[in-house]
């Protein structure tokens, strides 16, 4: 179960750090 969750975590890492720069690039080409 802990496994899971740290898997969980992970995921919702990685999707902040897409959307973070997604959301820098947007900002960048203004």
């Amino acid at each position: 179960m802990m496994v899971l969750t740290l898997l969980a975590w992970a995921i919702v890492a990685v999707c902040l750090v897409v959307l973070v720069e997604v959301v820098l690039r947007d900002v960048a080409d203004r």
